[in-house]
């Protein structure tokens, strides 16, 4: 069952078929227990994931009875309209039912003589070059936007790149600059060194020269 395809018929008629006062009937296959009418088969939790269902009526086959004849032209629904195009050959400026418009031009089209046909087809194609002409420059136009907005890009990137290249040129002559520095630093410190021990032999003298 899972591999079979849900049908669903929808029965156009133009004849008072059966007896009721509506003008759509649904009708649908329901699994019940002989014994017990209100007892209807289910699917298990597993099966009810698998096919997207509850009952297991939903896989069987549902119809639709669309009584034409008897249909009073109010229009509530999409559905309804359609009704309307399939009893009067025309639809309202109004509706919106998808599908709809389509159906209707299809209709008036083969409705029309071979002349006709022909007349109509070359101005249909007349349109569609027009439309295949405003499409192209539309396209170009956009186009030369892309273009030129990459262009744009590209030269924003290179400035970027350049601001970068120079940017680190800058921080590795900081950083030369700093290792002179540091080296600098060093030198002094061990000058400074070198300077204290000097002190130091000098006041030793001193004391040597003091005590004697």
């Amino acid at each position: 069952y899972k591999s079979v395809k849900k049908i669903y018929s929808v029965n156009i008629v133009y004849f008072d078929l059966g007896q009721g006062g509506g003008y759509v009937y649904h009708g649908r296959t329901d699994f019940c227990n002989l014994y017990d009418t209100t007892d209807i088969m289910k699917l298990s939790e597993n099966q009810q994931v698998m096919f997207g269902c509850a009952e297991a009526g939903d896989l069987f086959s549902e119809y639709y009875v669309l009584k034409v004849s008897v249909f009073a032209d109010i229009v509530r629904t999409a559905l309804d309209e359609w009704i309307y195009f399939f009893k009067h050959d025309r639809i309202q400026p109004h509706f919106t039912a998808k599908g709809l418009r389509k159906a209707h031009e299809i209709l008036a089209y083969n409705r029309l003589s071979p002349e006709e046909k022909a007349a109509y087809d070359a101005e249909q194609e007349v349109k569609e070059r027009s439309r295949c002409k405003i499409a192209s420059a539309k396209f170009e136009g956009r186009m030369e936007t892309v273009k030129e907005y990459s262009k744009k890009l590209e030269e924003e990137r290179k400035v970027r790149e350049e601001k970068e290249k120079a940017l680190e040129e800058k921080e590795k002559e900081l950083a030369e600059e700093r290792k002179v520095r540091e080296a600098k630093e060093k030198d002094l410190a061990e000058e400074r060194k070198v300077l204290a021990e000097k002190d130091r032999e000098i006041e030793e003298l001193k004391r040597l020269l003091k005590s004697s």
